[in-house]
């Protein structure tokens, strides 16, 4: 609860990181620095959560969250006053071949990115990004939602935004053959 949290190479929480499954990393009032190429939640494991919560930063590189098949129910949430994820220069992928997964981001929470990439492997199913009073910003990137998963979706509720910059990308859904009630 408060201070600085510092990794200097990549960090991986479930699936032989901070625990198998289960794990929780919880941040308030700190802020989160990782280095390397990736911070991993749950890429092969069930009921992992990585949550900002008030007055907390996460800068690092992209996030994978259940890229494998076993991987099911991980979330990521963003919630609360100053609550800020961001991803200068890479994207979040959710549930690539996972079942269940979740970004969430509501209560004034703020979540800064390149791009976001789900459900986008066979298998890749039933995941889910949620906005509500919070603000997601795409820096030019592209929204990929049920490449070849299936009922895949989105929910930008009320006092949300999506925002992207000038120039920037698109909002794909269900853009493969395989991809179906994906919205």
């Amino acid at each position: 609860n408060g201070g600085t949290l510092e990794v200097i190479n990549s960090l991986q929480a479930g699936n032989g990181g901070l625990n198998d499954k289960y794990a929780e990393l919880y941040l308030t009032n700190t802020v989160m620095t990782v280095g390397g190429n990736y911070f991993y939640v749950g890429p092969g494991s069930v009921c992992n959560a990585f949550v900002i919560g008030p007055g907390s930063t996460y800068n690092g590189p992209q996030i994978v969250m259940g890229d494998q098949g076993a991987a099911t129910s991980n979330r990521i949430e963003v919630s609360g006053a100053n609550a800020l994820l961001a991803i200068s220069n890479n994207q979040i992928r959710v549930g690539l071949s996972g079942k269940f997964n979740s970004l969430t981001i509501t209560n004034g929470g703020q979540v800064t990115l390149q791009s976001i990439a789900m459900g986008t492997n066979p298998g890749g199913d039933s995941n889910r990004i949620t906005c509500v009073d919070g603000g997601l910003a795409l820096l030019g990137g592209n929204v990929l939602l049920g490449g070849n998963g299936t009922y895949n979706n989105t929910y930008f509720g009320p006092g949300s935004r999506l925002t992207a910059a000038s120039g920037g990308g698109s909002f794909y859904v269900g853009q493969d053959k395989m991809g179906s009630y994906n919205r």
